[in-house]
């Protein structure tokens, strides 16, 4: 099997080389000649590491590997508008048409093009990554337990992609049914339960209600607290991103009339600056 040089590294590697195929796009180049511009594609068994579909976080950033979530998360945080939006069809279409496309849409980022259940179910994208899949699905076992959900846990390829579980889950095949026939492999499940995405329901979101004000207040204050828990977990103490993203919730903290510094349990750990 092979993957996109770009993407082998470690997670800072693959974010600085993911940036000059973005260039690329931008410049109106397609997708697969951008990748043969930087690095081509590689062989996966000549290259150690994990294949590592979920992030970014500190741990798997830190491993070597083929970080496959990388470019969906440019172009999703960064680039929507101006890439995503107006070549959306073109992107999946040059991804699901190649081995190593569907293993990129295989990564936690590949729910960007599946996200709308009526949009995807009208475009056939569900069938399609499926049958994508199910075809390279050999190659992807071939290269073994390198794959992993998020570089904390080396696993095969379906146990370890969320977004062919939401795919699943939406082509009407039960979680449970899910969770103890993936050992077989995605061609055998399927081939137990057909896919049949025109059944499935997507549930009906219901507002929360609260017995009194006392108790939403109470909620949204723990959710200010997760928040800025998960803020620590999942970036560096000294990087940017996490100062941004801790202004962005101190401001709506305050919007809502909470102290920040009551919320945040690191908030005695912050620069003197802030």
């Amino acid at each position: 099997m092979q993957l996109p040089a770009f993407l082998y590294g470690r997670g800072r590697d693959a974010r600085r080389e993911t940036k000059k195929i973005v260039t690329r796009l931008r410049r109106g180049l397609a997708l697969p000649e951008a990748v043969d511009d930087v690095g081509g594609l590689i062989e996966v068994e000549d290259n150690p590491g994990w294949i590592i579909l979920g992030g970014p976080d500190p741990v798997g950033g830190s491993r070597d590997g083929f970080h496959l979530y990388r470019l969906l998360v440019e172009l999703q945080e960064h680039h929507y508008a101006d890439v995503v939006q107006p070549l959306e069809s073109e992107l999946f279409e040059a991804l699901v048409t190649r081995e190593w496309g569907v293993a990129l849409l295989l990564s936690s980022r590949g729910r960007l093009f599946v996200s709308n259940h009526a949009q995807t179910l009208a475009c056939g994208r569900y069938q399609r990554l499926l049958d994508a899949a199910c075809q390279h699905w050999p190659a992807f076992e071939a290269v073994g337990p390198r794959w992993s959900a998020s570089g904390s846990q080396l696993d095969r390829p379906l146990p370890c992609s969320r977004t062919l579980e939401i795919v699943l889950l939406r082509c009407n095949i039960p979680f449970e049914t899910i969770q103890a026939e993936r050992h077989l492999g995605l061609p055998d499940l399927l081939r137990r339960h057909p896919p049949e995405p025109e059944k499935y329901e997507p549930p009906e979101l219901t507002l929360k209600t609260f017995a009194s004000d006392e108790d939403q207040r109470a909620a949204l204050r723990a959710s200010f607290v997760e928040t800025y828990g998960l803020l620590t977990e999942s970036y560096r103490p000294s990087s940017k991103r996490l100062a941004r993203e801790r202004a962005r919730t101190d401001s709506e903290a305050r919007q809502d009339g909470f102290d920040p510094a009551d919320l945040d349990p690191h908030w005695h750990e912050r620069p003197s600056t802030e």
